[in-house]
Parts: structure tokens; sequence; C-alpha cells
């Protein structure tokens, strides 16, 4: 089998960057053939796989996309593949075009399909958006901020939203989680077309048993929709002595270092910027436990299965798919939406048990080695595009 992937990026950038990277080297181990397309270029560009740049070949235009679509013909006339398999790109005619010549597949990363703002999330009133798409998408950003409130970007997303469900008919989409399954079913698309298939992690090959009991992980984007704020806001009422490393870069950092030195915690935590594969392994080694205080309704949450696989324990709100993998009291704990009180409760409990915090660890590594390990996610997935031949 020979898959090309097509992408926003190709590179280690953000999460679904690092799914696609991690599983094309999974699927190489199994003597599955890739290339990728990508439609974004940087300097960390990965060169192990045969891989295509055309230019804005993941963005979304009322216009004529002919050129890409002649580029990306030209491409598969070359590489012969016998699955499509689509990340994070906006570009409907690209999706519609593939899923006319070749078995074509959607990974929903978030939520762009259904949501002009891809994050069904008000950022002001830090909410979560039960609404379903419609014209009041027109009319939120100006005073919930969830999406650009530029007019000409405002139209540009909603444009997509609208005819990305006619484009789509013809697409399996690919859900990470069963709650990211229910919004698309909630939106008109026919369950029957969306297949769930949990994230993964890949199996650390070392892990050190001499973590520090003291030390809290945070892994992802510096973004307010992450909840960062949330967690220095409970760091502040935490009681124990702790160390919190915030890894990730984004434009509110400042921001955030502000807000700790406001509420004097600057001692209790060290903001150390983006961090590589390597550089995260060794948190995650060295680590008490992760805390993940998303607000959005994350679409699954891989730094917490990346947590279970080095048998750390986790506190996140309950949030999206998180509870798919996260279950309260087994291996760590789900705290209510933006209850930033319990969540500092919750980190005093395990620094004060450091016991408790290593039994739900070690559950948590059964629960990953059970559900969510690369043969898993494999296995159902290549399943699926074998099935559709």
């Amino acid at each position: 089998m020979k898959i090309l992937h097509i992408n926003n990026k190709f590179d280690w950038s953000g999460g679904s960057q690092t799914y696609l990277i991690q599983l094309i080297e999974e699927l190489e181990k199994r003597n599955v053939d890739n290339v990728v397309i990508y439609g974004e270029s940087t300097s960390g560009v990965y060169k192990r796989i045969p891989s295509y740049f055309v230019h804005n070949i993941n963005v979304f235009s009322f216009f004529n996309n002919r050129v890409k679509i002649n580029e990306l013909h030209r491409i598969i006339s070359k590489e012969k593949p016998d699955i499509i398999y689509i990340h994070n790109i906006d570009n409907l005619a690209i999706i519609e075009f593939c899923s006319k010549i070749l078995p074509t597949f959607v990974f929903a990363h978030d939520y762009r399909f259904i949501c002009p703002g891809n994050g069904k999330y008000f950022i002001r009133q830090e909410k979560i958006c039960e609404k379903n798409f419609g014209f009041q998408c027109l009319v939120y950003p100006y005073f919930k901020m969830c999406n650009n409130r530029r007019p000409d970007r405002l139209l540009k997303s909603f444009g997509r939203t609208l005819k990305a469900k006619k484009i789509l008919e013809n697409v399996q989409i690919i859900a990470a989680s069963d709650y990211v399954k229910e919004r698309f079913i909630r939106e008109g698309f026919k369950p029957g077309r969306i297949a769930v298939v949990p994230c993964f992690a890949q199996v650390p090959q070392n892990i050190s048993r001499n973590n520090n009991s003291k030390k809290i992980l945070y892994l992802g984007r510096i973004a307010e929709a992450k909840g960062v704020s949330h967690l220095l806001k409970a760091l502040a009422l935490v009681k124990s002595d702790c160390r919190a490393i915030i890894t990730g870069t984004g434009k509110n950092l400042n921001r955030l270092k502000n807000l700790a030195s406001n509420l004097k915690i600057e001692k209790k935590v060290s903001f150390v910027g983006w961090v590589n594969k390597k550089q995260k392994n060794k948190l995650l080694e060295d680590c008490a436990f992760v805390v993940m205080p998303s607000l959005w309704p994350e679409c699954f949450g891989i730094a917490g299965v990346e947590a279970m696989s080095f048998s750390k324990s986790v506190i996140a709100y309950n949030v999206g798919g998180v509870s798919d993998w996260l279950k309260n009291g087994e291996n760590g704990f789900l705290v209510p939406h933006g209850n930033y009180r319990e969540f500092a409760e919750r980190i005093d409990f395990l620094l004060k048990n450091p016991d408790i915090s290593l039994d739900l660890g070690r559950n948590g590594r059964r629960m990953f080695e059970q559900k969510f390990t690369a043969e898993k996610h494999i296995e159902k997935l290549l399943k699926i595009f074998i099935d559709s031949k």
C-alpha cells in the first residue's frame, strides 16, 4: 500500500504535524510506503520521507484552484498512491478532487469543517460553544472572540464551513474521540462516514524511575484556549512545594509571565519555550505528573497519552475528547471545566501523596498499552483503508 498525505506543514511544529511524522515512521516499519504534499515551507521540513511543496495547497479560496489541482494531479500520476489521507488543510477544492479519483480520508484535528473559528470555543467567556454552525457564526466573533473579526477573513472561513458538508459527502472522516464524532453527527454528518481512531504515542525507549516528586509538567502551545492562565491561578493556591515546567511559545507568553509575577509565583514556574522530541522525553521522565488545563474542547489531547506512556498521572479539565483516555481516579483526575480551585486541590493532593501519583501513573501505562499504542492505531486505520478499496 502507498499513502499520499496532504498537510499544511511537514515538520515538528504542532500536534497534527507530530502525529503525521510519527504515523509515517510507524507505517514505514510495516512496509507501507508514504509520500507527503505540504503547503507551508519551513526550515524544519522532515527530510526522511519523499515530499512535495505546493505553495498554499492547504488554503481555502473562493477562486479557481486549477493551478494547484494540476500540480496535485501531476504528483498523483507520478507517485500512484492507493489512498489519500488529508490532515490540516482548508482547501475544499483539493479534498473534492481527491475524493473523485481515489479513496480519501480526512483526519479531524480540529473543528474547521463544522466551525468557522476551528475551535468551538468562546475566548472572551471561556466557554465551549454548544451551537451548531449557522448564521450566528457571522456575529459571535465580534463579542465572543471565536474567530477573526476582519470581514474578509470571517466571510472566507464562514464560506469554507458552509461548503464543507457537501464536499465531504464522499470522504471518510477519521475522528480521534467519540466527542468529535458526536459533534460532527450533530452537524448532519452521517454516522457511518465517521470512524473513531484514537491517537497514539510512541513507546519510550528508556524510562527513568528517578522522577522529581515536586516537578509538574505542562506540554503544549501557549494560547488562551490552552488554559495556561488557569494553571498559574491554580499554582497560586497550591500550598505544597512544587515547580511547574511550562513548555511552548506563543503571543501570550509575556502576558503569562506578567501574570505569574502578579500572582507572586515566579519561583514556582519555569517557562522553557519550545522543546524538541528528545527534550520533551527528558521532561516527561523527570516530572511527577502532567497537567492539561485546556479550556477548549480538545479533540483528543495527545500530551495526556504521551504522559501515560511514561507512567505519569494526569490532571486535566474535562473537555472534549479528554475523557476518552483520562478516567477520573484511575490514571489521574478530571476537573470540571474552568474550576481552577479544584485543579489546585488535585495538584496539592498528588504532591502530598506521591505514592498515589505513581499508582495512577502505572494504571495509565497499562491503559496506554491496551488502547493507545501505535500498533492499536495503525491496525484500526489500515483496516479502514483496506475496507475502502
